[in-house]
């Protein structure tokens, strides 16, 4: 049917543009109507599916996480049949990410039934993506603005997202400088928590204090900083005897199990901090953990001592 698509892969920014280009060949208004498969049933699907629009002349209905759609379901046959006699004033766009399996009973009916696209980033990196997105939106970008937008991302779908608000923010301009960045697009956990680690490392006492406040703002619990920073400190000791003992960024990638690109600032981040001074803090906060799960120390307390120590 050529108002049903199934648009599945793991590029990102493929996917969206596919769909943009979908969307706006429709010469019409429309409502937009968007159906979760782990959050809705079947039945749920097959209504959108039937139903005309009720305030607009046509409908967009998105439909994500298709492989929670059972196929052993009593009314499977009844979803095939809506999307093989669906009503012209419908669109329905089927997505799906590369976990999708092409065995699956679904994967196989959509690519029967719908005018399918697939997208593969082949290993595109997100310094790639970004240089991609602002070609073709006719953007430039400062060097330090992207490499603090890339530090402030974890994956393509966010590193889109923060994005689209600085095209929008500089429409005028054209030009993304690193205070828009700074300005507009915040930075993650992961970050934030190697900030405070940097500054309980370099006894900077007043900067940790402001990064501990900012995250006690953020609703990030005593125990579950405590967790994290553990976890950050163990990563930086591991990244830098890694790094001592000559292993590659392709190869700390995979036995941390991370892309390539994540890789490389687990170890930009590791080659700023000194090794004694890490493994020292790593044992404070052991110690630390020790004493508060034994009753011996406030956890509350005993994490902001540790930060001013």
């Amino acid at each position: 049917m050529s108002n049903v698509y199934f648009i599945y892969g793991d590029d990102e920014y493929a996917i969206q543009k596919q769909i943009n280009t979908i969307v706006a060949k429709i010469d019409a208004s429309y409502d937009e109507i968007k159906l979760d498969m782990d959050d809705n049933n079947i039945g749920d699907l097959i209504e959108e599916l039937r139903t005309i629009p009720f305030l607009s002349e046509k409908k967009v209905i998105y439909v994500t996480n298709i492989s929670s759609i059972d196929d052993k379901s009593d009314y499977y046959d009844d979803f095939l049949n809506a999307i093989n006699t669906f009503n012209d004033t419908n669109i329905a766009i089927f997505l799906a990410d590369a976990k999708l399996k092409s065995d699956s009973t679904i994967f196989k009916d959509l690519k029967k039934y719908a005018v399918c696209y697939s997208f593969t980033n082949n290993g595109t990196s997100l310094e790639e993506l970004l240089q991609e997105i602002l070609k073709d939106n006719d953007f430039q970008m400062a060097k330090d603005a992207k490499d603090e937008l890339i530090s402030r991302v974890d994956n393509a779908k966010e590193l889109i997202s923060e994005l689209d608000k600085l095209l929008m923010y500089k429409y005028e301009e054209k030009q993304i400088n690193k205070n828009d960045v700074t300005l507009l697009v915040s930075k993650n956990l992961d970050l934030n928590v190697f900030d405070l680690v940097t500054a309980v490392v370099e006894k900077n006492k007043k900067k940790a204090i402001e990064i501990y406040n900012d995250l006690q703002v953020a609703n990030v619990s005593a125990t579950y900083l405590l967790g994290l920073l553990l976890s950050k400190f163990q990563e930086i000791f591991d990244v830098k005897v890694l790094i001592q003992g000559g292993y590659s960024q392709d190869l700390i990638a995979s036995i941390f199990k991370v892309k390539s690109g994540r890789a490389y600032y687990m170890m930009k981040n590791a080659n700023m901090l000194n090794m004694n001074l890490v493994k020292q803090k790593l044992e404070e906060l052991t110690k630390l953990e020790y004493d508060i799960k034994s009753g011996r120390q406030e956890q509350s307390l005993g994490l902001e001592l540790f930060i001013l120590k």
